[in-house]
């Protein structure tokens, strides 16, 4: 190798690193909604979208999944934390299969490159894991003000948004996320 290739290679590492460290360290300052009382809490604005990867792709509403708890997973194929943290997703949504879906959103990415991911990442969706696209950040930009990748909402089943999560996690198929999830699919069944 010459010394330009190790230059570029450190300097790649360096600055992913510094990335990876930073959006870390932004989510945690950055204290959860839940923490809010009930009425202090927004609401997950609404927006309409296709699903990809469904025999059906008509569109459909984030409303439409009402009474369920919502993970809005904001992702990309060229985000490489988002990468790293996907089968991990996958894991969550098959340890939750009822009344919870995820929803994850590409931002600024193309359907083939999601076909090539899922293909070599060779694991099948569960029912409640849907993906759509954000081409013209409407979605993540405009709704959202989704500025780092990967940033989730976890929504309660009264559409509340009950935590904003920047930076990637280190294991969200952990039973600390799936009691989490669960009691905020519980928390609206109950009232």
């Amino acid at each position: 190798m010459t010394k330009k290739t190790i230059l570029n290679i450190v300097i790649f590492l360096f600055v992913t690193g510094g990335i990876y460290l930073y959006t870390i360290y932004d989510n945690a300052l950055t204290p959860p909604l839940s923490s809010a009382t009930k009425t202090q809490e927004p609401l997950a604005p609404d927006f309409s979208y296709t699903p990809l990867f469904l025999t059906a792709q008509k569109m459909q509403s984030l409303s439409d999944h009402k009474g369920k708890a919502i993970f809005l997973h904001f992702w990309a194929t060229w985000c490489p934390p988002c990468i790293v943290e996907f089968p991990d997703l996958i894991k969550l949504a098959s340890n939750i299969p009822e009344n919870f879906i995820i929803l994850a959103v590409a931002k600024q990415d193309r359907e083939e490159d999601i076909n090539r991911f899922l293909a070599k990442l060779g694991r099948p969706l569960p029912d409640n894991f849907i993906i759509t696209l954000d081409d013209h950040n409407h979605i993540s930009k405009t709704l959202y003000d989704v500025d780092k990748l990967p940033e989730t909402f976890l929504i309660s089943t009264d559409f509340s948004i009950l935590q904003k999560i920047t930076g990637p996690q280190d294991n969200w198929s952990a039973p600390s996320w799936i009691q989490k999830i669960k009691r905020y699919i519980s928390r609206n069944s109950a009232s």
